[in-house]
């Protein structure tokens, strides 16, 4: 899981943003396809400040399946599932739990692929283009200003 852990500071507005890397925090190992929560120790520290937001980084295939693989969608849904549960799990210490499920984004691996290949892929996205990796942090950016969103996956 490649989570992005916002925390309110102590003065009003003011805001420290910690991005977790992948290793660091719940991750699947690219490897092994296993999902690793051996490091959720990191969120019990967020619980214990009474004030946090945890973003995950998912992706619609989680919900819909995808063109990579069932391996892939089987382990985003995961991941969105276990957004909904801690949701409700850690809203009692002021800690929302959210989740950004964008389609296919335009990176280095998509820019790599065969022309057919992306024509397969968009033609499943309804945009009928990539989205651009800003229009994702604009959506991670929407969800660190937002305190009344939880339990929520947003494509």
């Amino acid at each position: 899981m490649r989570g992005r852990e916002a925390r309110k500071g102590g003065a009003k507005g003011q805001m420290d943003v910690r991005s977790t890397a992948p290793r660091e925090s719940p991750s699947m190992d690219p490897e092994t396809g296993r999902l690793s929560t051996t490091h959720a120790s990191k969120v019990v520290k967020v619980a214990e400040s009474q004030n946090g937001k945890i973003i995950n980084i998912s992706s619609v295939a989680g919900k819909m399946g995808g063109t990579v693989g069932p391996h892939y969608a089987a382990s985003k849904a995961g991941l969105i599932g276990m957004t909904f549960s801690l949701a409700q799990e850690l809203l009692r210490y002021n800690i929302t739990v959210t989740a950004v499920a964008p389609g296919p984004i335009e990176t280095d691996t998509i820019r790599g692929l065969p022309e057919e290949r992306k024509k397969v892929i968009l033609s499943r996205v309804p945009m009928r283009r990539f989205g651009r990796p800003e229009e994702v942090a604009e959506a991670v950016i929407f969800l660190i200003k937002c305190d009344y969103v939880t339990g929520f996956a947003r494509p």
